[in-house]
């Protein structure tokens, strides 16, 4: 990973052609296994949320950020916003590069938490962005029928204007409650949103059996209508609270997690798979099925080009039984191997009592282009805070790329959420609290 052919050679010349062959190889070898420098990150935080009065920017962002083809960094934070008479309800932010080492957060729409003076929605979960340049999203509560909403965000001549695509129930069929972001065909290989195809999404409730579901969202006539593709139904062969984003693959399959059921009802693995006659659910992995084993999974599912999936699990694990220890939780793979899914966990947080390595992850992991995996986790670190984290596939070389300061008003925040890859090898990601006004921030992390 990190060999050569000869013509025959008769006598001492081919003695001295191997002794040298054998020299550099071995220089090679030794060169390879030889201890390297580690590779230093620097964060630099581009903007500190809650820096207006009232909150008028925002407050409390989450993750991922997405960006567009100009460089520019769209999300969202689930508080603030409004600062007159209505309830903050969260906002959706345009971050822009202006000159080198210079950004600007512009506030594209501010919703409204207060129904029924206003119905547009509360919380909103991340927005994706299509090659015209509008976002689409959704919000978690207080859309028009009391369950959130999926809308579209159109740039004007003056603003942003709302289009609520899908007003969502507040429980019950079709899906309630939508968790996580919205997904489409081509967005884990990087592409833009077309504008025209499928969405797909979760819902934290609702459903067949009231325990979240899986839905696709489609135009039809420039009308959209939303698909409920699968109810959660919870027990030990389906899963039930999907708490983050689907994942479609390059066959279309959607993956996922859910934060509870499957056999040991501690949540799951599943990849939902298109047929003629709709969708069939393959649970992958159940979490949790033996002592000692991290369970609760977070985050989305990443896919790498061989097939092989990773995600986090949020709690529990070996180190948790320990006295003074916390139950901090994993990154954990799955590979297929004959018809199988083979689980295993590549790291186990919270590998001493003090949790330098982190604890808690929630946001799912990155693969960058050298193949290592990059995440978050939301606790712990020196300073208890959160740490960014970086380990093989294999679960070696785990090493932690920053610490969050966890003391007041610390310019790099505490508790980071999703990030997201950009070609050029930097990392953007946001931080839930901390930063200069305590409101969260925005980071760039370049190696």
């Amino acid at each position: 990973m990190f060999s050569e052919s000869q013509s025959q050679r008769t006598g001492s010349a081919i003695t001295s052609a191997i002794r040298v062959l054998t020299i550099m190889m071995a220089a090679l070898v030794a060169a390879a296994l030889a201890p390297h420098p580690a590779q230093a990150w620097k964060l630099k935080t581009l903007y500190s949320f809650c820096a207006k009065t009232h909150c008028s920017d925002g407050q409390f962002p989450a993750g991922p950020l997405v960006r567009d083809a100009a460089g520019n960094l769209f999300g969202v934070t689930g508080y603030g916003g409004y600062a007159a008479a209505y309830e903050p309800g969260g906002v959706v932010f345009e971050l822009s590069p202006v000159k080198k080492n210079k950004w600007k957060l512009s506030t594209l729409y501010r919703f409204c938490a207060d129904p029924p003076l206003c119905s547009d929605g509360y919380q909103p979960m991340g927005v994706i962005v299509d090659t015209a340049g509008n976002l689409y999203g959704t919000t978690g509560l207080n859309g028009p029928n009391g369950g959130g909403t999926a809308f579209e965000l159109s740039p004007q001549a003056k603003g942003w204007a709302l289009n609520t695509l899908y007003a969502f129930p507040y429980s019950g069929e079709p899906a309630a409650e939508p968790s996580g972001t919205l997904t489409y065909a081509g967005a884990a290989a990087g592409a833009l949103y077309d504008g025209t195809s499928p969405l797909f999404g979760l819902t934290f409730n609702g459903g067949t059996s009231n325990l979240g579901a899986a839905y696709e969202l489609s135009q039809t006539g420039g009308h959209w209508k939303l698909t409920e593709i699968h109810g959660f139904g919870g027990g030990p062969e389906d899963g039930a609270w999907p708490t983050s984003s689907l994942t479609m693959d390059p066959a279309g399959n959607l993956l996922g997690t859910t934060g509870l059921g499957g056999k040991a009802g501690q949540g799951t693995a599943f990849t939902l798979s298109p047929t003629e006659s709709g969708w069939n659910e393959t649970l992958l992995a159940s979490m949790g099925t033996a002592p000692k084993t991290p369970r609760d999974p977070f985050g989305p599912l990443w896919r790498d080009a061989s097939g092989t999936l990773f995600g986090t699990n949020n709690y529990g694990g070996q180190h948790c039984h320990r006295k003074g220890a916390r139950c901090g939780g994993n990154v954990f793979r799955l590979s297929l191997e004959g018809d199988t899914w083979q689980y295993a966990s590549v790291h186990e947080f919270c590998a001493d009592e003090t949790c330098l390595d982190g604890a808690r992850p929630a946001a799912g992991v990155i693969m960058d282009a050298s193949g290592m995996l990059i995440g978050t986790t939301q606790d712990g670190g020196a300073h208890q805070a959160g740490v960014i984290f970086r380990v093989r596939p294999d679960g070696t070389n785990y090493k932690v790329i920053h610490d969050f300061c966890g003391a007041a008003n610390c310019a790099d925040g505490k508790y980071p959420d999703a990030l997201t890859l950009v070609p050029d090898g930097h990392i953007y990601g946001v931080t839930i609290q901390g930063g200069a006004h305590n409101g969260g921030t925005i980071f760039e992390l370049s190696p």
